[in-house]
């Protein structure tokens, strides 16, 4: 006999998680990443400063590259009425995106706020998950063991056999993991109102599939 189980646990995501963004030009590509930096390194301190552990900010990307214009070609200058164009690096852009778990929920809304009136270009990825989830989802999938071994009994008396041994289990591979909350993608300016947040419930779930000798 083979059935499925499911199982539900309710739970209070405690964690929230933000990407940041920081994006500076400048003539020389050493300019760009001073400038950079600068931003970079005075966000960490406000986090650290509220108590963000530096393991909790984690790089994800660091890009440096040219910037170009058009401008006229230099075969021009001996011919009449040219429009031959030809490209010139004119700058270089400096970009690096970081990513922020804030273990105390109702410190995000305002690190939130303060990260980006320090300049960054944008703020995005906002999500509310459970930090330890291991006990829910060994809790969820009892539950789905259970709820599965309840269908086989009925199965069971209904086919009028009795129930052998367990001899095959399998868990769904996002079994027992809970899915993020996330909250819209937005831009940040210096007037800009702290948000309400609202990690609300998650729902932790296991499915489950056995197959039962039957006597």
């Amino acid at each position: 006999i083979t059935v499925s189980g499911v199982g539900e646990v309710t739970a209070i995501p405690d964690v929230a998680i933000f990407t940041f963004d920081v994006s500076e030009r400048a003539d020389t590509a050493e300019a760009a990443q001073t400038i950079a930096t600068e931003k970079i390194n005075k966000i960490s301190k406000l986090l650290n400063d509220s108590g963000v552990k530096e393991e909790d900010i984690n790089t994800l990307s660091y890009n440096i590259y040219p910037r170009y214009k058009w401008v006229e070609s230099s075969l021009c200058k001996e011919k009449f009425d040219c429009k031959d164009k030809e490209q010139i690096i004119s700058g270089y852009e400096v970009s690096q995106s970081t990513k922020v778990k804030i273990k105390d929920i109702d410190l995000a809304s305002e690190l939130i706020v303060k990260v980006g009136v320090l300049g960054v270009s944008y703020i995005s990825g906002l999500q509310f998950v459970i930090d330890e989830d291991k006990d829910f989802q060994e809790e969820a999938r009892d539950l789905a063991i259970q709820d599965a071994k309840e269908k086989a009994s009925k199965r069971a008396k209904s086919l009028g056999v009795k129930l052998g041994d367990l001899v095959s289990f399998y868990e769904e591979s996002n079994g027992g993991y809970p899915q993020p909350m996330y909250a819209e993608s937005f831009s940040l300016k210096a007037d800009f109102a702290s948000p309400t947040l609202s990690p609300g419930e998650e729902e932790v779930v296991s499915r489950v599939s056995i197959i039962f000798e039957i006597k």
